[in-house]
């Protein structure tokens, strides 16, 4: 497998590779509507996103989507490599 063109490829391709493999997925839809509700409580609680509290929610959150992003081109490269494994 060439590991540069398949990046190259999934990163030109797809305009979020998250949501266009889970759109589908009721369960994740779920999911996200919730942690979007439990994150708005939870700034409310820390008295908004203008405090120090709410910066770092900000931050760990930025920080979450960077990793699930990671996970998702790993995925997507274990994947490609596992069938060209399966062709051999």
């Amino acid at each position: 497998m060439d590991r540069e063109f398949m990046i190259d490829f999934y990163e030109i391709y797809y305009d979020d590779p998250l949501y266009a493999a889970l759109d589908v997925d009721k369960d994740y839809e779920k999911d996200q509507r919730d942690l979007i509700q439990a994150e708005s409580e939870l700034l409310q609680l820390i008295g908004g996103s203008k405090t120090p509290a709410g910066e770092k929610l900000k931050e760990c959150v930025g920080l979450a989507i960077n990793i699930s992003g990671y996970i998702g081109l790993d995925s997507y490269l274990q994947g490609a490599a596992d069938r060209e494994k399966m062709i051999r």
